[in-house]
């Protein structure tokens, strides 16, 4: 049975400091029965929320993905209490799953920082990009996935299977998220990456000028801080890992491995609802010696509301073949 986003990010107390999903994490991306990376997030955070008081918004989120979480079993969280002063509270979560001997594996270690609400001295932040268009229903700068993958399809550049196959890896945030992509973006020219052979109007820059860029909410309505905090980390880490083969004309079948190791989100305000249309904008900075650097920024209602960047690995085909075979 489908789970709502609120149940796919909700979580259970079991005692002052320990926490379990009320779902198992759903895969994204993956065909490989592995946990979307975003899942892990929320549930860390929402556990978090549940540790302090309420006149407390969660600030930065991060952390590092100790193992693959699996799809068939639901998520635990240790709570640490590491600060609590007036101003600033922090825990340091530990995300495992059980297996059925009783043996915890390690998914995660994510810190979340809290900052009582305070009144601004100074509020800015960078404006949204007017290449993305005024709103989510300006058509002639954005267009839904559905119409992206069915234009591409239409024109040749993609099949009607890998359209298919897209639909059911990505099935997730279609269920969860109304998304329209910007066409001044890549993925927006690419129909997300999956038409490898589409020429683009950002070909001619260098990578890390690339950008793409697209309006989400979810389907959903939020309700507490802790469910749109865990919701915001749920939805920062889509497509980050995977968006270097998007800018240069590969998908996930290019690579061997590409998933994130580890993110930072910083968050700009006091709460961000993402069941609210959002403006997202992802770009890479840095690649090298088998990891990616890249950045994710989020706007509504005009201002710059959050940040993620993530590092990522991101293998050659060949790695997979040459890897020596482990002796343990």
């Amino acid at each position: 049975m489908l789970q709502t986003f609120r149940e796919q990010i909700a979580v259970e107390k079991l005692t002052e400091a320990a926490f379990v999903s009320k779902c198992p994490p759903q895969k994204l991306a993956n065909t490989a029965p592995i946990g979307y990376g975003g899942c892990t997030i929320a549930i860390a955070v929402h556990a978090a929320c549940l540790t302090v008081p309420r006149s407390f918004n969660v600030f930065v989120v991060s952390g590092s993905f100790l193992g693959p979480a699996q799809t068939d079993r639901r998520l635990h969280c240790d709570a640490e209490r590491v600060r609590d002063t007036r101003s600033f509270a922090t825990r340091r979560v530990r995300v495992f799953q059980l297996h059925g001997n009783g043996a915890q594996r390690a998914c995660a270690t994510i810190l979340v920082d809290f900052h009582a609400r305070e009144p601004p001295l100074l509020t800015y932040g960078l404006p949204i990009p007017p290449c993305y268009g005024k709103d989510a229903n300006d058509r002639n700068s954005s267009l839904p996935t559905s119409t992206i993958l069915e234009q591409a399809e239409k024109s040749g550049l993609i099949t009607a299977a890998a359209v298919a196959g897209f639909k059911t890896m990505h099935n997730m945030l279609d269920n969860y998220f109304e998304t329209n992509h910007c066409l001044a973006g890549v993925g927006g020219q690419n129909a997300l990456g999956l038409a490898k052979e589409a020429v683009t109007s950002l070909d001619h820059l260098p990578i890390q000028d690339k950008v793409s860029a697209e309006w989400t909410r979810s389907r959903e309505q939020l309700v507490t801080h802790e469910e749109k905090a865990a919701a915001l980390g749920f939805t920062m880490d889509a497509g980050l890992s995977f968006l270097p083969l998007t800018f240069e004309h590969m998908y996930l079948d290019d690579a061997s491995a590409c998933s994130t190791l580890e993110f930072s989100l910083r968050i700009i305000v006091s709460d961000v609802d993402i069941s609210q249309w959002c403006l997202r904008e992802r770009k890479t900075i840095a690649a090298a010696a088998g990891r990616t650097y890249s950045e994710s920024r989020l706007w509504q209602d005009g201002g710059l509301v959050a940040i993620m960047t993530q590092t990522s690995i991101l293998r050659p085909l060949a790695f997979a073949s040459e890897k020596p075979k482990s002796t343990l």
